[in-house]
């Protein structure tokens, strides 16, 4: 009877050490799953996020507003007092607050181009604007070329490319809003001059036309 008792407390002994060792190993196989399903909760999350912005985005770029110079043969005129050229936009949506810088720079000789070394900024603080443009219609934009301060020069520019003495362009940045930011988008124009009488024409540049 005695050594039925002692084998009976010795189990118990037994069995409360074995437990006592057992809960750790829980606790640490516990932690290792709240863990990895904390992970997985956030990956998912993550590319809910992803899928989610690529949808905004690529909306975006199909809803958007887009200016862009409108290539035709008179696309500008440039007369005595106005510089005039025509835009589109091209998007799904209205373009809002629409601005122009203007600029000029010539090249010695006939046809020359635009060298990659030199930049391409518009410096000038003369800028034509218009309201707003819907989609599908096409403005004119409209600079006072007496506004110029440098219009002495620049008319004495314009009467040498008319004798074909240097290559004159017109360049500029558009500036306008769209539906989706608030930032400033941008589109980059530039034109060469063609000779003419009192009102000259310029064709679109092979470069320096670039929309964002």
């Amino acid at each position: 009877m005695g050594l039925r008792v002692i084998e009976q407390q010795g189990a118990a002994h037994n069995t409360n050490t074995a437990d006592k060792k057992s809960f750790p190993e829980g606790d640490k196989l516990l932690a290792v799953i709240t863990a990895l399903l904390v992970l997985v909760s956030f990956l998912q999350w993550k590319a809910m996020r992803d899928a989610l912005n690529d949808a905004r985005e690529s909306n975006e770029r199909a809803q958007r507003a887009y200016v862009v110079i409108a290539h035709q043969l008179d696309s500008i005129k440039v007369g005595p007092v106005i510089f005039r050229f025509h835009i589109k936009n091209c998007g799904q949506t209205p373009a809002y607050e629409l601005t122009s810088t203007f600029g000029w720079k010539t090249f010695p000789g006939i046809n020359a181009q635009w060298p990659a070394s030199e930049p391409f900024v518009a410096v000038r603080a003369d800028h034509a604007s218009s309201g707003t443009i819907g989609p599908g219609m096409e403005i004119t934009m409209d600079t006072r070329l007496q506004h110029l301060d440098d219009r002495d020069a620049f008319f004495a520019a314009q009467a040498a490319a008319n004798r074909k003495e240097i290559t004159l362009f017109y360049y500029g940045t558009i500036t306008y809003k769209d539906a989706f930011r608030r930032e400033l988008r941008t589109t980059d124009y530039c034109f060469v001059h063609v000779a003419g009488q009192e009102a000259s024409n310029g064709a679109v540049y092979r470069a320096h036309n670039e929309a964002t």
